[in-house]
């Protein structure tokens, strides 16, 4: 019996091709054990039986969620259970009919199947439903498991759900619990809640073998009644850990040799069936395609007779993604010295040698997504801290800073505490590192907005504090710091204290620089030439300027995040004095770059820009 998977709920009518992105970020987190999602798919708005809506995925009209549903699980790259539209007997909280159950089930299973993602289709009923189950059975050809959700104590000896076991027996198929959780009974009471309801609960599951998984959904159904708005008041507070003796009682029933705790896939996959002991060939041909915003790998495909599971990509040793194709792309690039390497995994578990290691080498890379409001809000959050207060924020294609979009943030009533409104973004510092801020802002009165890089947890530390004097005219604000710590931060404008009046932002930017990769790329720094770009953030039409304190032979390169040389834009002899070449960006993409200058008798120095467009 399998007892570790995840947990995960969507609805159809709303799923994009990006939804399983933060699941996959969970199962990373777990690389030496092979947790399986369990996904509950809804096609109803749930406790509105009206708005249940089966009967058009039947027809046809969902095709495009469905197709979006499918690509997220190619993002994810990942076995999974689909409980195709859950506890689908219950028919007051989700309206689903018979008939057009059936059609949105085989629906569904023939376009996941006709795409060869691994999923596999679970019917999942409900004790809490109407007893009419096989009304609603799509067939066996289309069902690979049968579940069912069980809360309170008396279903385990409910002769039902009995019979949906014999049932299962009977058309071969296993079972899971989906949902099962100690309702109106907790753990708080320590010895009776353990025999009023766990007791029941294992021996049901021990008494019949088609029983293969569990879900057991470890809530304070209280706590999240209050935050939710739903009527749980009365389940009781689920959590295994609060109380010792339920805790302790639970970890010794599961310790049984009838679990299997998810150590290895190659474990869990020979369950399955699967006696191939061979690994996949290793990976052959692995590339990093030019590209100065993300790292790219490609590779040649492998085949393996059991199928191929996933290909596994490991950065400096350590898992960071899979994928379905012999391809990978990282936008979220850390700065500093990474090297890649990728295997593949059949689907009898077994993982072949990694591949030769490629060396990525980035020298500076943009922390801030979306810092000149082009797509409206976009990773923005304005926060509050205090429940009198009034403030929005909204974006303009008419904005003054640039005549462009710009993000403007218009207090209505405040507290007069600067941190109780925040604007902000979240990224991690690495300690070394540089992080070359800039950005223009004004205001609608003469304010000062305090710009703070802190700790996004408690003690909330404060890193750094830039105080931004704001007037009624745009100002090019720009200053760096080297950060002491490693650690999660947000980037923050605290506005709580400037009154009822309105900020304009854009152009934000936080440059993060490994200084150890620009040094190894470059020869020692020298005062007797100085090098600058303005304005910086760059445009097309800004200007490249150095002076020299003496006539040497130069040479002024360009370069991208990934220390790739792509431009030269001087080389040869000058003269001492003051020196500027104009339009040296026309016909370069937006983005990060460093430029370096450096001379014949040693000297170099070094600059990173951000060219806008």
């Amino acid at each position: 019996m399998n007892r570790r998977f995840a947990m995960f709920y969507i609805g159809l009518s709303g799923v994009e091709p990006d939804w399983a992105d933060d699941l996959k970020a969970t199962l990373l987190k777990y690389p030496d054990h092979f947790v399986i999602p369990q996904i509950g798919l809804s096609m109803t708005s749930d406790g509105n039986p009206n708005l249940h809506y089966e009967h058009r995925v039947a027809t046809g009209e969902f095709d495009e969620q469905i197709d979006n549903l499918i690509e997220g699980f190619r993002r994810l790259a990942y076995p999974a259970y689909l409980r195709i539209g859950y506890e689908f007997n219950g028919v007051v909280w989700n309206g689903y009919q018979p008939d057009t159950y059936q059609g949105a089930f085989i629906r569904i299973t023939e376009k996941l199947r006709e795409a060869g993602v691994e999923v596999a289709t679970v019917w999942c009923g409900a004790m809490d439903g109407e007893r009419n189950f096989f009304d609603y059975y799509p067939g066996d050809a289309y069902v690979d498991w049968f579940g069912l959700d069980l809360f309170s104590a008396e279903h385990f000896s409910d002769p039902w759900a009995y019979a949906f076991l014999d049932s299962a027996h009977a058309h071969q198929k296993p079972v899971m619990i989906g949902e099962t959780t100690p309702r109106y009974v907790g753990v708080r009471d320590g010895e009776p809640d353990w025999d009023a309801w766990f007791i029941p609960f294992f021996d049901y599951m021990h008494r019949r073998p088609e029983i293969k998984q569990f879900g057991y959904i470890n809530w304070n159904w209280p706590f999240w009644s209050s935050q939710l708005g739903i009527n749980w008041f009365d389940w009781g507070d689920a959590r295994l850990q609060t109380n010792a003796e339920v805790l302790n009682r639970y970890t010794a029933a599961i310790n049984d040799s009838i679990y299997l705790h998810a150590t290895s896939e190659h474990t869990f996959r020979q369950r399955l069936g699967y006696d191939d002991t061979t690994p996949p060939p290793p990976i052959t041909n692995l590339q990093r395609s030019p590209d100065s915003t993300r790292v790219t790998l490609t590779w040649d495909p492998v085949k393996d007779p059991s199928g191929l599971g996933r290909y596994i990509i490991y950065k400096n040793g350590d898992v960071v993604n899979y994928s379905l194709t012999p391809s990978f792309s990282e936008t979220a690039i850390d700065v500093g010295e990474a090297i890649y390497t990728v295997t593949a995994i059949d689907r009898a578990g077994n993982e072949s040698t990694p591949s030769n290691g490629i060396t990525v080498s980035v020298l500076q890379q943009e922390r801030i997504e979306n810092g000149g409001f082009e797509n409206e809000l976009e990773g923005w959050h304005l926060d509050f801290f205090d429940n009198l207060i009034r403030a929005r924020l909204t974006s303009e294609d008419s904005a003054p800073l640039d005549g462009t979009a710009s993000g403007i943030v218009s207090v209505q009533r405040t507290s007069g505490t600067d941190w109780h409104i925040q604007l902000r973004q979240f990224m991690n510092l690495t300690m070394g590192h540089t992080y070359q801020v800039s950005l223009r802002a004004q205001a609608s009165a003469a304010v000062t907005v305090p710009l703070m890089f802190q700790k996004n947890s408690e003690p909330f530390t404060i890193y750094h504090r830039q105080d931004l004097n704001l007037t009624t005219a745009p100002q090019t604000f720009t200053f760096s710091l080297t950060s002491s710590v490693s650690d999660a931060i947000a980037f923050s404008f605290f506005l709580g204290a400037m009154g009822r009046e309105s900020v304009w932002l854009d152009n934000v930017s936080v440059v993060e620089l490994d200084p150890s990769i620009v040094a190894t790329e470059s020869l020692p720094p020298s005062s007797d030439f100085k090098l600058s770009v303005y304005p910086n953030p760059a445009t097309a039409a800004s200007s490249i300027v150095y002076e020299l304190a003496q006539p040497a032979m130069l040479r002024l390169e360009a370069f991208d995040v990934l220390g790739r040389r792509i431009q030269v834009l001087h080389d040869g002899w000058q003269s001492a004095g003051h020196h500027e070449i104009q339009t040296a960006f026309s016909g370069l993409a937006k983005g990060l770059y460093i430029l370096r200058l450096h001379s014949s008798a040693g000297h170099q120095t070094t600059l990173p820009l951000t060219l806008l467009d």
